[in-house]
């Protein structure tokens, strides 16, 4: 179930009421906002949707424009800080920090790198790498 929460929060940030938390459904104006944050942050990547789209075969790409992709939509999303750093307030709540883990501990590299190896740990540590990557494509 955690699962669950922390992927619609990832895609539609933290604390929004445009998400039906029972039943995990986007609606249009949450996948409308998705989108929004998508194209804003492939536009900072620098990056094309068919250079994201090698994600859907079997690894998250390690490509310089597809980590500030990721970057982005983690702050975008309210869980980075402008340092590519999960946001230490969001470690203070419970659920939150049995969720992420040592995932939350990842510092001291540059921006998109940062953003990048926390995404990728949420993505390995949760088994969440389908999911992730069929909603990159939305």
């Amino acid at each position: 179930m955690y699962k669950k929460i922390l992927l619609v929060a990832f895609f539609v940030g933290f604390g929004t009421n445009d998400v039906m938390s029972q039943e995990f459904h986007l609606d249009s104006g949450a996948i409308e906002t998705m989108i929004e944050i998508r194209d804003r942050c492939l536009k900072k990547a620098d990056a094309t949707m068919e250079e994201l789209k090698v994600c859907h075969d079997g690894t998250l790409p390690s490509d310089p424009k597809f980590k500030c992709f990721v970057a982005c939509n983690l702050h975008e999303h309210n869980f980075l800080d402008d340092k590519g750093r999960f946001r230490s307030e969001l470690l203070k709540i419970d659920y939150v920090r049995k969720i992420v883990g040592h995932c939350g501990e990842i510092e001291g590299l540059e921006y998109c790198e940062n953003g990048y190896q926390v995404g990728k740990c949420l993505v390995e540590k949760l088994k969440l790498y389908d999911e992730i990557c069929s909603l990159v494509a939305v």
